[in-house]
């Protein structure tokens, strides 16, 4: 003996046949937001690890200058070579490294002595960083004690 379907599971049938698309709908845009936030992801740990670079030169190059050491006679330049060896090419270039012997430092605790400072100020993400991080500067500051 066969069942005779009721009117209230060939209502369900429809029903179900017209949410075949929906799945499709939903991935696509949970699918678009991930992929944002996967962006996004990415260059934030792009821009950390050239802050990261971008410091780390700094402190090479002014160790560089209060040794004296011979590398060092054109100190820009020592920076620039430093900073491309760790990150993009590009990102760091003359006119963004600034230097100064026998300063202050400005984040000693103690005030006096002369120290070697190198600041570098890289401007190359600031113009390609999407949104609200768009003109963040990233800046580095090192001291070494000459």
């Amino acid at each position: 003996m066969t069942a005779v379907p009721q009117a209230s599971d060939r209502a369900g049938r429809r029903r179900w046949g017209r949410r075949a698309g929906s799945a499709s709908v939903e991935f696509a845009l949970t699918c678009s937001a991930l992929f944002l936030i996967c962006l996004g992801v990415l260059d934030l740990g792009i821009i950390l690890w050239t802050e990261e670079a971008v410091q780390s030169a700094a402190g090479l190059t002014a160790r560089c200058v209060a040794l004296g050491a011979t590398p060092c006679t054109n100190v820009k330049q020592y920076a620039v070579t430093t900073a491309t060896a760790q990150t993009f090419n590009g990102v760091v270039t003359t006119a963004n490294v600034t230097y100064s012997t026998k300063a202050v430092c400005p984040k000693s605790k103690t005030p006096s002595g002369s120290y070697a400072v190198v600041t570098i100020t890289p401007t190359y993400w600031a113009t390609r960083l999407p949104g609200a991080l768009h003109g963040t500067p990233i800046s580095a500051t090192a001291c070494y004690p000459m």
